[in-house]
């Protein structure tokens, strides 16, 4: 029996196939990798490089997952979709607390729209299913002057994962 239901992964998740069904900037554009430490630290190194807003970075596995307080995320390759997205949102440093809470609302409705199962969240930063951890968020920023420059949103959501 698996820990959580276990959704239709699209057979396609090169950066070609992303930018194709992302509307908008973001998602745009996207760069992907089967294998990365650090989905968050490929979005920092992309966005000092000049990574425009929306920009995506998406793996099949991390070797080097973290979420808050630097805790490991552990991941199996091909059992959890885990991505970053870079946002220049040029605003006061009190609104990076609501990146947290919108990513993760954002995640969960995803979530119930592709498998019809009710989700819900746990503060600050996790998307729960059935009382299990279904999604981990971590919002990173830079700042400048008083004002959030650049932030990067990560999102680990576990797709496959098989009881323990």
């Amino acid at each position: 029996m698996a820990a959580y239901p276990t959704f239709a992964m699209p057979s396609d998740l090169s950066a070609e196939a992303i930018e194709a069904v992302v509307g908008g900037s973001l998602g745009r554009p996207a760069r992907w990798f089967d294998a990365i430490g650090s989905t968050n630290d490929e979005a920092w190194a992309w966005a000092r490089d000049g990574a425009p807003e929306g920009a995506l970075v998406v793996a099949d596995h991390q070797t080097q997952g973290r979420g808050r307080w630097d805790r490991a995320w552990v991941d199996r390759a091909g059992s959890s979709l885990m991505f970053s997205v870079v946002l220049h949102p040029h605003g006061a440093i009190e609104a990076v607390s609501l990146l947290t809470t919108a990513a993760g609302l954002a995640c969960a409705e995803a979530v119930e729209a592709v498998s019809g199962l009710r989700t819900g969240l746990k503060w600050p930063n996790d998307v729960t299913l059935g009382g299990k951890k279904l999604a981990g968020l971590l919002v990173e920023s830079a700042t400048l002057g008083g004002r959030v420059e650049t932030a990067v949103v990560g999102c680990g959501v576990n797709v496959h994962t098989p009881e323990d």
